[in-house]
């Protein structure tokens, strides 16, 4: 994969827009100093060469009723990793899925209404995934910084 080169006004950019995806090109524009057209460029490059992937969205999981948040580590045969991993991104709870190092094979976060559903989705789906060798859950009690995105720090 060849890293794309990124100017300041290119990070400028990005950075604002990753506060708000909604804020207008003109309005960013004027920050960067640059006019609606070139902000508007920059962007459409910045989207084909797969710098940015998508605009989305920041929802607040309890007003919808996920009240309950959990890090899984699963434990895997080396062999059966990536076809576990593969397997755990059909379930609707999950929102990530990672091979990691460290304690666990697989990191997985998932988001459930209630204690009950968390254990349901243990027990019922991850329990039931050909290869899951153990697994270990933490429940996330208050979250003090989500900033929605892990792929551009400056």
């Amino acid at each position: 994969m060849v890293e794309m080169q990124l100017d300041q006004t290119d990070i400028q950019i990005l950075l604002e827009l990753e506060k708000d995806s909604r804020t207008s090109l003109a309005k960013i524009g004027k920050k960067v100093d640059l006019t609606e057209g070139a902000v508007r460029a920059r962007v459409k490059r910045l989207i084909q060469d797969g710098v940015i992937e998508r605009f989305t969205i920041s929802i607040n999981r309890e007003k919808v009723g996920n009240k309950v948040l959990a890090r899984i580590g699963v434990d895997a045969s080396p062999s059966e990793l990536k076809t576990i991993a593969n397997e755990l991104t059909r379930f609707d709870e999950v929102y990530f899925v990672a091979l990691a190092t460290g304690t666990h094979d697989i990191l997985v976060d998932v988001l459930a209404q209630d204690l009950d559903g968390l254990k349901e989705f243990i027990v019922d789906k991850l329990g039931r995934t050909a290869g899951v060798r153990g697994t270990d859950t933490s429940i996330v009690m208050e979250t003090y910084k989500w900033k929605g995105s892990y792929h551009f720090k400056v």
